[in-house]
């Protein structure tokens, strides 16, 4: 991403792990969480004393590692301070807390954010669908699991193909038609599955101008538990219609 990498850290217990998360996500700012009061030997305080002089900004912040409120305050603050300068955040799950990669993840999911996970020299990420995928339209789902079964991509117009479009108003002839399910596919595909990371629009090799769409990691983690968004959708819609009508009081 064009601002660079925000990257939070919270009390670990091996440098080394912090190190290798270094190498491979060279951060711009770094957010380091401490345990509030305590007076030990601090892994994270030693990383951003190393990284100080090469990084452009590090915060250390002491907070109660083991209260989830006070990790997902500090979490918040980073996403919006990261979205204003046009960055991506990473958070580094391996902690001495037991709370905070918990936290992390709810974060993850509610911000839009990605994890990581170090294993002595090995960073891997941990795709974390967003939570948004709950208050997504069921077409947009549909299109998810079409894309599944095409995990080398597919062109927009053989996705609409593939999508069963309920579309109102009288169809005009086949072209029209197909005109009008790329066109919605489309719409849907850059107003929830883009910016939330959930499929990437690739050039198509040796099809001239045309490109191909796919699903992210992400995306496909999304897809192989489509299941649970509907039924959770679902359940949400069905206690919406048993409360009846949001009643609005007029005044006057």
């Amino acid at each position: 991403m064009a601002g660079g990498i925000y990257l939070v850290l919270a009390e670990n217990g091996s440098i080394e792990e912090l190190t290798a998360v270094h190498r491979k996500l060279p951060p711009k700012v770094v957010y380091g969480l401490v345990q509030r009061g305590s007076r030990g030997e601090s892994a994270v305080k030693e990383y951003c004393e190393r990284v100080g002089p090469f990084v452009e900004r590090v915060v250390v912040e002491e907070v109660n590692l083991y209260n989830i409120d006070e990790v997902l305050d500090v979490v918040e603050h980073v996403a919006h301070d990261a979205q204003r300068a046009g960055a991506e955040v990473y958070l580094l799950l391996n902690s001495v807390s037991p709370v905070v990669p918990a936290a992390f993840q709810l974060a993850a999911s509610f911000f839009g954010l990605r994890v990581v996970v170090a294993y002595g020299d090995s960073v891997d990420e941990i795709p974390v669908p967003p939570a948004s995928v709950l208050a997504m339209p069921e077409r947009v789902l549909d299109i998810i699991d079409a894309l599944a079964k095409n995990p080398g991509g597919v062109k927009l117009s053989e996705l609409a193909t593939s999508v069963e479009h309920r579309g109102r108003g009288k169809r005009r002839g086949k072209t029209d038609e197909l005109r009008r399910r790329v066109a919605t596919i489309d719409y849907y595909i850059n107003r929830y599955l883009k910016p939330h990371g959930l499929v990437e629009v690739t050039p198509a090799q040796g099809e001239g101008r045309g490109f191909r769409i796919r699903l992210t990691e992400r995306g496909l983690v999304v897809a192989r538990r489509v299941g649970y968004f509907r039924v959770a959708a679902s359940r949400m819609e069905g206690r919406k219609r048993a409360e009846g009508p949001e009643l609005v009081k007029v005044s006057g």
